[in-house]
């Protein structure tokens, strides 16, 4: 924490790209033998309880917004 009130400098956060996260999600389940469907329920539920804050590329789409 910086010394004097001063602030931290903002760092910009990473771009992360939607398809590769999901594809490296949906691969660790496999291998580890989880069920895919259960990881995305199990995520899903946690998301929608307010345990777990899904980063924006995970979030699921605004139902209120035309496609």
């Amino acid at each position: 924490m910086p010394r004097n009130g001063a602030t931290a400098p903002a760092v910009a956060a990473p771009e992360v790209d939607p398809l590769a996260t999901g594809a490296l999600g949906l691969s660790a389940a496999w291998a580890s033998g989880i069920n895919v469907y259960a990881v995305v329920l199990t995520i899903s539920l946690l998301d929608m309880a307010g345990w777990i804050d899904l980063p924006p590329q995970l979030a699921p789409p605004d139902p209120t917004v035309p496609s």
